[in-house]
């Protein structure tokens, strides 16, 4: 075992399944990820927090392709199952209270694929633990089970119960999760700067551009086929379950037309398995996802485009490239320039009305965030440029928002901002001056651009922790939830207002006040694939939640409500599980 510095990594040592875990060193253990994948392999190291390093390992995709390795490292939140060897688990080095079953077949079954890329991974076993009656706080990304359960016995990790007061560093986004919209009027201000636009400057046929915005067209998480005209809602895999061209919803038949017999894509499929591939790769020239309320109205301007050429040739033209266009109306109302120039009528709008399309922060979240402050380092982390976030912060939260939290960085270009290298950049006012190293950043102040790696360096050195735990809250679900989630250390927490649009159980009258603009009754329910509510079809959207966020709220005034030491239910590993939704899930998953 390695030496520990930190007293808290050696508390942790001694925690029931850390110190079963570091009983496996210099074994060849095979360990299931949470991404569907696994890892064999002989374990060489396990530290105080439960980071496994493992050596000659083979590397095992979704699909069943083996990889191999010289050295991979696990860190405890990616772990599904640790399998245990059989000897191993009924020997006397695990002193632990235990209980095993056995249900051999499905064991081999599981493991039949594995065991040939790694023979020496035997036969498992679940071990379930009696919980000590004191455990200490450090140990929250384990769960212990009590009760016996059939399949293969392994360890199992994951967590049930979320609480702030469980992280050292705490990050939040701005836009739809600190500073509320009134999303309605921003719905429609953006409608009639993005149509005008192409109405007048790229010379489209006002026809259907120019009526009121169908808002029940709109949603968020509906994929836009460039090329072909059409618009698509997905399943977690990558089935089509509904799709439009133009507006005009197709026939089952039609999607088989387009997409084949199984109604998959193979754009949608690739995109499914990892979402930034979509975002700055090839097929960000093929599809584009509506992930949030500045690019809601796309699907509808699209569709309706569509609409008019294929009724101007009387005939679906099949090949299309209005999405350019589209794209230079958004640019148009969000480039960053604008805000200082007062171009685009986006900006303008809002400075000279902010009281129509923002809302302030109720004092009972200023006051989270204050209390919240006192214990965490906290930090905020937008895509907005500082001008405009300064703007709306300052609507929102009060003049003194910067206090509220340790460091604040603008135009982080998320999603690259988790996975990429920019340098943070200095500034002075609203201007850029000069890049920045990890080394020269500092506490209180605000940067623009930078990335994940260089803030951990901050925020290490003003939490004063060697390995800090990390929670980051967003509303967009690839920028601030699937990219921090899966390609770093950090949890996060959804914002997703539909929940109140639509209902919760035991909260089934809508609470949000623009709810007619995000209930559809064209696509049904966010969370639903299909537009049947009684078919257990749950949506891309719905299943990515659970997946990668620990738990799902509709505002941040929903957790203001209660103190930092609060546990909530957090998703599982049961898909069937709903605990994560808080107040309520859905009541189109509740159903």
């Amino acid at each position: 075992m390695s030496r520990m510095t930190d007293k808290k990594e050696r508390y942790n040592s001694f925690n029931d399944l850390t110190a079963l875990t570091q009983c496996l060193v210099d074994r060849n253990i095979l360990i299931d990820l949470r991404n569907e994948t696994s890892v064999a392999g002989k374990i060489t190291n396990v530290d105080g927090f439960m980071n496994i390093s493992m050596e000659n390992v083979v590397y095992i995709d979704e699909l069943g392709k083996q990889f191999r390795m010289d050295e991979f490292m696990i860190y405890p939140r990616y772990i599904r199952y640790i399998h245990i060897p059989k000897e191993l688990c009924l020997g006397s080095r695990i002193k632990h209270h235990c209980t095993t079953s056995i249900r051999r077949a499905r064991a081999e079954r599981k493991l039949r694929l594995k065991t040939r890329a790694f023979p020496r991974v035997l036969t498992c076993y679940r071990v379930v633990f009696s919980p000590p009656s004191r455990r200490p706080v450090f140990v929250r990304r384990a769960t212990i089970h009590t009760t016996m359960r059939p399949p293969t016995l392994t360890i199992m990790t994951g967590v049930d119960t979320f609480r702030f007061a469980d992280y050292d560093c705490v990050g939040f986004d701005l836009d739809n999760t600190l500073l509320r919209y009134r999303v309605g009027n921003v719905i429609e201000l953006e409608y009639g700067i993005m149509s005008r636009f192409l109405v007048e400057q790229r010379g489209y046929s006002g026809k259907y551009l120019l009526e009121p915005p169908d808002v029940d067209f709109l949603q968020k998480g509906l994929i836009i086929d460039f090329q072909r005209g059409n618009i698509l809602k997905l399943g977690p895999d990558g089935t089509i379950h509904q799709a439009t061209h133009g507006t005009k919803r197709m026939a089952e038949a039609e999607v088989i037309a387009y997409y084949g017999d199984e109604k998959k894509w193979e754009v949608t499929t690739e995109y499914c398995e990892n979402m930034l591939v979509a975002w700055n790769g090839p097929l960000s020239e093929k599809i584009r996802t509506v992930l949030d309320y500045f690019d809601i109205c796309s699907t509808l301007i699209f569709g309706r485009i569509i609409d008019t050429l294929d009724e101007a040739a009387h005939e679906r033209i099949g090949n299309y490239n209005v999405w350019p266009d589209i794209l230079d109306a958004l640019v148009f109302m969000y480039s960053r320039e604008h805000f200082g120039q007062n171009i685009g009528g986006y900006f303008e709008a809002l400075k000279q009305n902010p009281d129509k399309y923002l809302q302030r922060s109720s004092p009972k979240l200023i006051s989270f965030l204050r209390e919240l402050k006192k214990t965490k380092t906290t930090f905020l982390v937008t895509g907005s440029h500082v001008d405009f976030a300064n703007f709306t912060a300052s609507y929102a939260l009060g003049p003194d928002w910067p206090e509220l939290f340790d460091v604040v960085v603008g135009y982080a270009k998320k999603p690259g901002f988790f996975t990429g290298a920019k340098p943070f950049i200095a500034m002075e006012g609203s201007t850029e001056t000069d890049p920045l190293t990890p080394s020269q950043l500092e506490r209180n102040h605000v940067y623009s651009q930078g990335n994940w790696r260089d803030l951990t360096v901050l925020l290490q050195r003003l939490s004063n922790k060697e390995s800090p735990s990390y929670l980051y809250i967003g509303d967009n679900l690839i920028q601030d939830m699937y990219t921090p989630s899966k390609f770093t250390k950090a949890d996060t927490i959804a914002i997703v207002e539909e929940m109140a649009a639509e209902g919760m159980r035991d909260h089934p009258t809508p609470s949000h006040p623009d709810a007619r603009y995000l209930q559809s009754r064209f696509w049904g329910s966010y969370f639903q694939a299909g537009t049947n509510p009684l078919l257990e079809e749950p949506s891309l959207w719905a299943d990515l939640i659970k997946r990668y966020a620990r738990i799902c709220v509709p505002s941040m005034e929903v957790v203001a409500d209660y103190p930092l030491d609060h546990s909530y239910n957090s998703f599982t590993e049961s898909v069937a599980c709903a605990d994560g939704y808080y107040p309520a899930e859905p009541m189109t998953l509740a159903n």
